[in-house]
């Protein structure tokens, strides 16, 4: 194992252990949120974790200080693994949370291959989320990048070859090493409705967990996501009466996805959301600046831009 990775569970053979992980940082936090999500209520198990030491600079994500039992506690941010066994599923699920790591990428690539390796793990799934020309009232865009005919057919999507180059996240340079281990790493993405803020957005996260669910074959609970969809649902409706320009923003991406989207894929085949978000995004170019202001959400909730 890995100097830098502590292990905090047992390590032990796993039934064609399948890998999830996302990272908050720029795009992730709907993605982590999701990850997450998943991980409490299949009552995922603590096995390791990465030392954040080497890998972050604390002047730019500090550690957060809370009172317990009127003492100072440090959380530091954190890079776990746990193990679950979903209800229903005839394989073990290893789910992965951390934040990007600012520093040696290298090596924090390596500490988490030694845990995959150790795992035994199959496959690898780099869950992302990042903001773009989505309406919440329509189903939320996704893509796969890199994925093989089997997953692709579990998680009903096409999927495609990686087309953008240019500065990498770390979850890109992850999903390459993963791959070059025989993991077969490929990326599940979900565009994130751009005019809805938070600190995890409730459409992205649902449409995660539910795309998960039905690729694995679990059942998740989704009550509590869809209570938060409610209040984001409440709060747009009163941005949208302070901001008619922002209802017809919203309005514009309705009808962009319905002259897009087929109402059936066509000849059986799976139609590539990709393409739809590239056609709505488009869309957005179009619009002219200071469409999209302030919506002055309740604190605490979704906030529109």
């Amino acid at each position: 194992m890995h100097p830098d990775v502590r292990v905090i569970g047992e390590i032990r053979p796993l039934e064609r252990p399948l890998l999830l992980a996302a990272f908050d940082g720029r795009n992730g936090s709907s993605a982590v949120a999701a990850v997450a999500y998943l991980a409490h209520h299949w009552n995922a198990q603590p096995i390791a974790e990465i030392d954040p030491d080497r890998y972050f600079d604390f002047t730019a994500l500090r550690p957060r200080v809370r009172l317990e039992d009127g003492e100072r506690v440090l959380d530091w941010p954190e890079a776990k693994f746990a193990v679950a066994r979903p209800e229903g599923v005839e394989r073990d699920v290893v789910l992965f949370v951390g934040a990007e790591p600012h520093l040696r990428w290298n090596s924090y690539t390596a500490a988490f291959a030694s845990v995959a390796e150790a795992l035994g793990v199959e496959q690898t799934v780099i869950v992302n989320a990042y903001p773009g020309g989505a309406a919440h009232t329509r189903p939320i865009p996704m893509h796969l990048v890199g994925a093989d005919d089997v997953a692709a057919e579990r998680f009903g999507l096409a999927s495609r070859s990686p087309r953008y180059q240019g500065p990498a996240a770390f979850a890109m340079s992850l999903a390459v090493a993963e791959r070059a281990q025989g993991r077969g790493g490929f990326s599940l993405t979900a565009i994130a409705p751009f005019y809805v803020i938070g600190e995890a957005n409730p459409y992205t996260v649902r449409a995660l967990v539910t795309a998960l669910d039905r690729a694995i074959g679990s059942h998740t609970d989704l009550r509590q996501i869809d209570g938060r969809v409610a209040d984001a649902d409440i709060a747009l409706v009163d941005a949208f009466a302070a901001q008619p320009d922002l209802e017809e923003i919203v309005r514009g991406l309705e009808r962009q996805y319905d002259e897009t989207m087929p109402p059936e894929p066509l000849d059986g085949d799976p139609v590539d959301p990709a393409e739809l978000v590239e056609d709505v995004e488009a869309f957005l170019r179009s619009l002219r600046p200071g469409d999209a202001s302030d919506g002055g959400l309740p604190e605490g909730g979704s906030r529109a831009l």
